[in-house]
């Protein structure tokens, strides 16, 4: 992508849609999407709906088949959670979002 993407997102606009079906397009800067998942993450943490890791066992491996294969989660504290657009393009818009592992552990 160039240094300007406003044009380079207007010029593939012109003459058709590219919203797939939205009413509109919304840009924020990657720090204030951080800054606002983080406003929710801590809403819900607060609410203390956290799901309960205590005692949780995992798919090893998450695919359709099933897996008789599972990791124990036990005590898990999760930290911030952060967004990432490093490899997004106006072609392919993917995002990765992280949340570490504060405290807790996993066994087999």
């Amino acid at each position: 992508m160039s240094e300007n993407a406003k044009n380079d997102l207007l010029a593939m606009m012109l003459g058709h849609s590219i919203t797939l079906g939205w009413d509109a397009i919304s840009a924020y800067q990657r720090d204030s999407l951080n800054d606002i998942t983080w406003q929710q993450f801590s809403q819900y943490i607060s609410t203390g709906e956290l799901f309960d890791t205590a005692e949780e066992d995992i798919p090893e491996n998450h695919d359709q088949n099933g897996s008789s294969t599972y990791i124990h989660a036990n005590n898990l504290l999760l930290g911030q959670p952060r967004l990432s657009f490093d490899a997004a393009t106006l072609g392919d818009a993917a995002a990765s979002l992280q949340i570490p592992f504060l405290s807790g552990f996993f066994s087999r």
